[in-house]
């Protein structure tokens, strides 16, 4: 009997797999050229997503006290990526090869991804400043990984070519590069590359004393090639930026689009505080706890209520959301809500003014929704007016009157000139995780990305204090936490349910004297 031959087995080579090999052969890239393909509007919302988590992960990391670029800084923001789950992002900065799919579909995911972020980063220079430092980054974290010859192909890719220094020039600098730079001796020198650029174009490096100047030239050694290059990056990302403006409202227009873009900046992504365990905070704790564990924001807002018996629609909705996701039942809110106002104004009236409002921010009202408390980003971009009292007041409130708040809720004038000190350069979130660690005596990772955390946070230092006032009280960070076992702790509610994915969010940069807030007759 004749058996035919067998053929050897090929492996098929799909279609789509090829066409991702030829548009994303690089695990870093100029983006130069926008993606031309189609990706539904979940994936979209789910790209831009996973994106804004990666580029606040790398701006908290400058909060930490690491050297810019420094392995230490490396490894915190690859610890920090893992945690949150973008171990794609992990796979391009630690420079993974092959044409395997999740390497060529992370590739895929961080080209489109970068290109629609810029749809919502192009609308103010603030936002297009914030996107470009981001942005330049995570370039430098992903250059770090390329090897001698990776660094020569990527420049062979990208059509990059600069000036090197030629022989004669070398000769007649060497003695003063090695000497004023830390390229160690002069046979370094000699045996090394160094490329001549403009000195504005190497801000890093100048500094630093990393080149050496000569009548506006900066001699680089192409050790440090990844400062210039990352000057050639962010001058694309700006003017890509600023074309962009041009046309964006033709974007807009597309309300798919526009509804996920629109505030994409100001979102919270961390946990949804739409809910609490309700019933957990009663009314008559309100007012003890407001001293213990209510942020700043939070009880400077209650105190102002409890004095004036009157706040604002946007002081109600801020300070009302908070009260819910805390544990404060419908029955106790508006209870407490009416108790307050009714001193000034008739029952019914306030029955006819703002009963519905309290309703509807409990879901029991008009569209039925749980609405959820507003996170520090959108606190600290909301901008009061007098009689107003809502927002963020590390940001908001006059140097003097912030320290004497301060002084008025016991923290010692040292410490109260350290707060606002920090306040003072725009770090508004650090300063509220300063407040915390000297109110509550203890030391914290990460700041604080919505006020419910800190009222959650400070809640486990009161507990913990309760259990064992003998053993210093230790707060875990975000990444411990998630290494905890999840499933007990949600099966357990008396516990701290808080292991939600860390969600580093923005800090505010800009300069708090742009708009700075009277609030002298507010208190």
């Amino acid at each position: 009997m004749d058996f035919p031959k067998r053929r050897p087995r090929t492996v098929e080579i799909q279609p789509e797999m090829e066409n991702l090999e030829k548009l994303y052969f690089t695990n870093i890239s100029m983006y130069r050229l926008p993606p031309m393909s189609e990706v539904s509007i979940q994936e979209f919302e789910e790209m831009v997503l996973d994106r804004l988590r990666l580029l606040r992960i790398l701006e908290h990391s400058t909060l930490k006290e690491f050297k810019p670029y420094s392995n230490e800084w490396r490894d915190f923001v690859l610890t920090e990526l893992n945690v949150a789950g973008l171990k794609g992002y992990v796979r391009l900065i630690q420079g993974a090869s092959g044409q395997k799919e999740s390497v060529l579909q992370a590739r895929r995911r961080d080209y489109i991804s970068h290109f629609l972020l810029r749809l919502a980063y192009c609308r103010s220079q603030d936002l297009r400043r914030w996107f470009v430092t981001r942005e330049t980054e995570l370039f430098r974290l992903k250059f770090m990984h390329l090897s001698p010859d990776g660094v020569s192909e990527f420049l062979k890719v990208h059509d990059l070519k600069y000036n090197e220094m030629t022989a004669k020039e070398k000769d007649y600098f060497k003695a003063s590069i090695a000497s004023c730079t830390f390229s160690g001796s002069v046979a370094s020198v000699e045996n090394g590359k160094y490329f001549k650029v403009p000195f504005a174009s190497v801000p890093d490096l100048v500094t630093t004393g990393r080149c050496y100047l000569y009548r506006g030239v900066a001699f680089v050694s192409a050790n440090d090639i990844v400062s210039i290059v990352s000057t050639d990056f962010k001058k694309i990302l700006e003017d890509g930026l600023q074309a962009l403006t041009k046309i964006i409202s033709e974007v807009d227009n597309d309300e798919r689009v526009y509804h996920i873009i629109k505030n994409l900046h100001k979102s919270y992504i961390g946990r949804d505080y739409a809910t609490g365990a309700a019933g957990s905070v009663s009314l008559h704790q309100i007012d003890d706890l407001s001293k213990k564990s209510f942020p700043l924001c939070m009880r400077i807002m209650h105190e102002h209520l409890r004095s004036t018996h009157t706040m604002k629609h946007d002081g109600r909705l801020q300070y009302g959301l908070f009260l819910k996701a805390i544990g404060l039942s419908l029955e106790d809110a508006l209870r407490f809500w009416q108790e307050e106002f009714t001193r000034l104004i008739p029952v019914d009236a306030f029955q006819k003014k703002y009963r519905y409002n309290i309703r509807y921010n409990y879901g029991k009202e008009g569209k039925y929704k749980d609405f959820s408390a507003y996170g520090c980003r959108k606190i600290i971009d909301t901008f009061p007016t007098p009689p107003q009292v809502h927002g963020c007041p590390f940001r908001n409130l006059k140097e003097a009157r912030l320290r004497d708040k301060l002084l008025a809720y016991g923290v010692s004038r040292a410490h109260a000139e350290e707060i606002t000190g920090i306040a003072k350069i725009g770090n508004f979130q650090e300063a509220c995780k300063r407040y915390f660690e000297i109110s509550h005596d203890v030391q914290l990772a990460l700041s604080f990305t919505h006020p419910n955390k800190y009222f959650e946070e400070s809640q486990v230092v009161i507990r913990n204090r309760k259990r064992d006032k003998s053993e210093p009280v230790k707060i875990k960070t975000e990444s411990e936490r998630l290494l905890d076992d999840d499933a007990k702790l949600w099966e357990d509610p008396s516990n701290d349910p808080d292991v939600k994915l860390p969600d580093p969010l923005m800090t505010q940069t800009q300069d708090p004297a742009q708009i700075t807030m009277d609030w002298e007759n507010a208190f």
